[in-house]
């Protein structure tokens, strides 16, 4: 095993030293644009090894390497980029490359396995408590298909090599990256909106207050306007539009996109904290305990870790705005994008969920209690006739077949007190937090089967 591993590392130092003696620093310069020149003369002022170190000095070195691309793509056209990658590419491919492409791969894995049997929990309690989907529920399935294209974008991406540094990956690779960056920004501009919109409707359907119905219609009409203008901004960034991931073409025309990405940032961060406190006034003026209340509040403020993670978002757009190394640097804005919407949809999802834990927890309590149950209950039974006469002087109303009482009270004396109570069954209307209310899941006629209006019983 110690001779294999011997002979493994000296294969690795001669390739290492083949790669090495195949170019000099004066071979580089033939090799490579006339627009190189400069840069790799600058790269190289500092070298004064051998040329057997030429190759662990270029390819060991990132931030050496960073410089040179980035005076590289400043100075020469995308086509002489190419040319001198591809000579790049063979001096370091005896050398490990950095990746951060795992970095992506475990955040959509993670992200999709704890949010889409979440979104699948959700819309199974809809249909098994309630038999049908709502508004929210629809604009849900909506975002969760736009987040599984998202998902799927970002792995794919993460294969071709998101995570590696720009100079190190094949030009038509780098190419297609943009290409499903550019989608991706759109796509995320929809799933946006249909996540915050998904939340917005559980508020508009648990809180029936006017007023907060009014606040709840303007935020979802200000976050549709801002969707759509900004999803319209980042389709038309450059024309040509194909111009955008073509890095031929230089005859293009731009807007500025990082005031774009700058200005839609702040207004994202400006939403989620409207979206987080606008529940708040309503949930504290609710007609359940204090301790319930806090909980309820708990619920909802899970929701500010996704305007955390909008925050933190923003700082990576911010510090990689004008980056040379778009591969390398976007990898934290795609993961943070991500965790962002998962962090929506997740917490977007839990709210719908209090019905099925509910019940699981009644269940489960019952069937713990059964089990616990050792003595089994007696119900004594007798044959004894009912006396004719209750106790203090009152014969028991006849019951009628239907429920109704007997109206006939010969039996009463003239020295008795004739009482009627009055039970009235009212309609809850009040929102799902508070005991008893049927507003979020069903009508009470479904529930009980009692009618809207109030029932008057008369109890002789």
């Amino acid at each position: 095993m110690q001779c294999l591993s011997l002979l493994l590392y000296l294969l690795h130092c001669l390739t290492r030293l083949a790669y090495a003696q195949m170019y000099s620093p004066e071979e580089i310069l033939t090799q490579t644009p006339s627009c190189t020149h400069d840069c790799i003369i600058n790269a190289f002022a500092s070298f004064s090894g051998d040329l057997a170190g030429l190759a662990s000095y270029v390819c060991t070195n990132i931030s050496l390497q960073s410089e040179l691309s980035t005076c590289v793509q400043t100075s020469c056209s995308f086509a002489d980029q190419v040319s001198a990658a591809k000579v790049e590419t063979e001096l370091c491919a005896a050398f490990l490359k950095a990746s951060r492409s795992w970095d992506v791969t475990r955040t959509i894995i993670i992200g999709c396995s704890l949010v889409f049997p979440t979104i699948a929990l959700r819309l199974y309690t809809r249909v098994a408590y309630t038999k049908k989907l709502w508004t929210d529920d629809y604009a849900t399935i909506l975002a969760a298909g736009l987040l599984a294209v998202v998902a799927i974008i970002d792995l794919y991406s993460a294969h071709l090599g998101l995570g590696m540094h720009y100079w190190t990956i094949p030009a038509d690779h780098g190419t297609l990256i943009l290409k499903l960056f550019y989608v991706e920004s759109m796509i995320y501009m929809l799933l946006l909106i249909a996540s915050k919109l998904s939340i917005l409707l559980v508020y508009a359907r648990l809180f029936p207050a006017r007023k907060f119905q009014y606040a709840v219609n303007s935020l979802s009409v200000f976050l549709a306007c801002h969707g759509v203008l900004y999803l319209l901004l980042t389709a038309m960034q450059c024309l040509p539009v194909y111009s955008v991931w073509d890095r031929y073409i230089t005859d293009r025309k731009c807007i500025n996109v990082t005031a774009v990405a700058y200005s839609s940032g702040v207004i994202s961060i400006i939403e989620d904290v409207a979206i987080l406190l606008l529940p708040v006034p309503q949930v504290w003026r609710l007609k359940i305990d204090h301790g319930r209340r806090l909980a309820v509040l708990g619920l909802f403020s899970i929701g500010s870790f996704a305007c955390f993670t909008s925050m933190i978002r923003m700082k990576y757009v911010v510090q990689y705005s004008a980056t040379f190394d778009a591969t390398w640097d976007n990898v934290d804005i795609v993961i943070w994008s991500a965790i962002e919407q998962f962090s929506a949809m997740f917490c977007g999802s839990l709210p719908p969920l209090r019905l099925l834990l509910v019940n699981v927890h009644r269940r489960t309590s019952r069937h713990i209690n059964s089990r616990d149950d050792n003595i089994p209950s007696r119900i004594r039974q007798s044959n004894d006739p009912i006396p004719s006469q209750a106790p203090g002087g009152v014969e028991p109303a006849d019951l009628h077949a239907d429920g109704a009482c007997s109206t006939d009270h010969s039996g009463f004396g003239e020295d008795r007190i004739r009482v009627t109570t009055t039970v009235e069954v009212r309609r809850e209307e009040g929102t799902w937090f508070e005991d008893g209310s049927q507003h979020d899941d069903q009508d009470i006629e479904q529930r009980t089967g009692l009618p809207q209006r109030p029932l008057p019983v008369s109890l002789t």
